[in-house]
């Protein structure tokens, strides 16, 4: 089931962890241009709450942004989304951006709401650029594409009041 539009906290899913599970860390940002980090969830430690919204008439494309506008000292206001430089086959960390960027969201256990986060697919033939966790930040990076590659990184969005 596709997701809809809301605000979601979006929890890194380790690989063979068993859901449901207590604890984790979750993708915090707090500056424009600067990292999405993963932490744990606090209070102090950043914005976790993302605004998803899917992109009219794109399968499985979605925005992930601030859930509200964001104003840099006099500058602004700005919509501040995930967004990387797409450089390929390089890894890169995942940014807060002052455009729209978007991104596919595929389904992976609709029980618990696990999702993978991928670049729309873009110029590297016979690999896929997901969003994945490492060194408490948040990184695209290319995985081949082959039949029965597992795990793959996958996020759980939890759904949080508005």
């Amino acid at each position: 089931m596709p997701l809809k539009t809301g605000i979601y906290h979006i929890r890194w899913v380790p690989k063979h962890i068993k859901l449901p599970f207590i604890g984790g860390v979750y993708a915090t940002g707090d500056a424009q241009n600067a990292p999405v980090r993963a932490e744990a969830l606090h209070p102090d430690a950043g914005n976790q709450k993302w605004r998803v919204a899917p992109i009219e008439g794109k399968k499985d494309t979605y925005q992930i942004t601030y859930p509200g506008i964001t104003l840099v000292g006099n500058e602004g206001p700005f919509v501040t989304s995930w967004a990387s430089s797409k450089k390929g086959g390089e890894a890169e960390p995942v940014t807060l951006a002052g455009h729209i960027a978007e991104w596919i969201i595929t389904v992976v256990d609709e029980e618990h709401s696990v999702y993978r986060i991928s670049e729309p697919h873009g110029e590297i033939v016979g690999a896929v650029r997901y969003v994945t966790e490492e060194y408490n930040l948040l990184y695209v990076k290319s995985y081949p594409i082959i039949l029965d590659l597992s795990p793959l990184p996958s996020w759980q969005f939890v759904h949080v009041s508005e």
